[in-house]
């Protein structure tokens, strides 16, 4: 089960990174990492690409379909990004 949400969970985020990527016209490189602390799955995504500023940029539609969707579950995501220094998307979700 935990792998089976994990799998999910990382083919969600990681399916928006890489649309947002194209969009952009982007290909930077992608790394993920996943983990377990105190009964919630953690996830990770960051890229290289050029970043954006988070107090200032849009939030669009995926922006708001990925904390709808992690949100109705108990879950949470965050956006951490610098101009210039890629972008992290960083998300937890309950296991009980």
């Amino acid at each position: 089960m935990l792998q089976a949400c994990a799998d999910i969970c990382e083919f969600l985020v990681l399916r928006r990174q890489i649309r947002a990527d194209d969009e952009a016209g982007l290909y930077p490189a992608t790394q993920k990492s996943r983990g377990v602390h105190r009964c919630r799955l953690l996830f990770e995504v960051r890229d290289d690409g050029p970043g954006f500023d988070v107090r200032t940029a849009q939030r669009g539609h995926g922006y708001v379909n990925m904390m709808d969707r992690l949100g109705a579950i108990g879950g949470a995501v965050r956006w951490e990004s610098e101009i210039g220094h890629g972008t992290a998307i960083r998300g937890s979700l309950p296991l009980d």
